[in-house]
């Protein structure tokens, strides 16, 4: 649908202008949705899985919705919860209280997350079988956002580090095409060796997969 008809089904604030602006929105979308499962049935009956599920599932059935389509019947509930009722797409907006140092003024919290995820965790956002991101194997299905994926969004996330905190690479290991940063040398990822520590999640948890409990 390009960039307005994307905007459009995805209840942008406004429509993106820029490679960077697609990648807002991608952010967007999925913060939504990590937000909904990590948080499901608190709050308002309308932020359950099962509610944005069945919205995506009833526009398919009723209307033949594509899956660009039936995403963003399932994020309409959700989208008018935000502050803006939207969700945004201009990188600029985006960055610009990143930047800001401020813990009064800026978003200190967003900011200090930022740094931990630059600076350790080596986590960014691409498509499945993209070359530059995670195993890079041929065949993986794409996802509902390879419509707004480029072949160096690893390395777009890479540049915010750069922008917020001049990160260019993660001491003792660089960046590489696999995700595996600071954290997987300093602490053994898997295969950590370690000691009365205690891991917390169980099965549910959405972040489950990347912890050592099956």
């Amino acid at each position: 649908p390009g960039r307005e008809g994307a905007a459009r089904l995805l209840h942008a604030c406004d429509v993106p202008e820029s490679d960077d602006d697609d990648g807002v929105l991608i952010g967007s979308v999925q913060g939504l949705i990590q937000s909904l499962v990590q948080y499901n049935r608190h709050g308002a009956p309308s932020r359950t899985v099962a509610a944005f599920c069945a919205a995506g599932l009833d526009a398919i059935a009723k209307r033949a919705a594509s899956p660009l389509e039936a995403l963003g019947a399932a994020l309409a509930p959700l989208a008018v919860t935000l502050p803006a009722h939207c969700l945004a797409a201009r990188y600029s907006s985006y960055l610009a209280p990143l930047l800001d140092s401020n813990f009064s003024t800026g978003t200190p919290t967003n900011r200090q997350w930022f740094y931990q995820l630059c600076n350790e965790f080596g986590q960014q956002t691409c498509e499945p079988y993209a070359t530059d991101c995670a195993t890079g194997e041929a065949g993986l299905p794409p996802s509902v956002f390879a419509l707004f994926s480029h072949d160096d969004d690893l390395q777009r996330g890479l540049r915010l580090c750069e922008q917020l905190f001049g990160i260019r690479a993660t001491p003792p290991a660089l960046w590489t095409g696999k995700q595996r940063g600071w954290t997987n040398v300093a602490h053994g990822g898997r295969g950590i060796r370690a000691s009365n520590v205690v891991f917390i999640n169980g099965r549910r948890d959405p972040y489950s997969s990347v912890s050592l409990l099956p």
